[in-house]
């Protein structure tokens, strides 16, 4: 499971190494939150292609969740099934991973996005807007809360 304050330095180059070859080659199309919610819900599906793991800790609400490595596996399938005629929002922490998986679908033909920023974009803004709700983000606050305290008490005796 993935944390951006975890992300080892060959993965943050690894990333950015993607980050490059997509905007040299100019396939990369990428969507921000806000510009999400502008659109009508019924025109794309959101997929969620983070582990198991990681969606427990939350996902975005209405999202899709078909892991990255199953995506890659069966992506010529996903590309003709998957919600055919709508967009496809492909999210994943923090929207490094999604790039090529968003590359691969859009050269099958797919009108396909990734989410910038990923899932952190979501929660970003969930705490910069005050109508947003909240208790959706508990989980997450919750399981840093207690990964935390796990962590600076796990040498004490209760």
């Amino acid at each position: 499971m993935y944390h951006l304050l975890e992300l080892n330095h060959t993965s943050f180059l690894l990333g950015l190494g993607l980050v490059a070859a997509a905007l040299r080659a100019g396939n990369m199309k990428e969507i921000t939150y806000k510009e999400l919610l502008k659109l009508p819900r019924d025109s794309y599906t959101l997929v969620d292609t983070r582990d198991e793991g990681s969606t427990q800790y939350g996902t975005i609400p209405g999202s899709l969740h078909i892991e990255e490595k199953e995506l890659k596996k069966e992506m010529e399938s996903y590309a003709l099934t998957l919600s055919p005629g709508k967009k496809l929002v492909l999210f994943c922490q923090n929207g490094i991973h999604t790039m090529a998986l968003q590359e691969e679908l859009e050269k099958r033909g797919r009108d396909a996005y990734s989410l910038e920023e990923g899932y952190v974009s979501y929660l970003r803004y969930g705490s910069e807007n005050s109508s947003f709700p909240l208790m959706n983000l508990m989980p997450v606050v919750m399981s840093g809360y207690l990964s935390l305290v796990t962590k600076v008490f796990k040498d004490f005796a209760f």
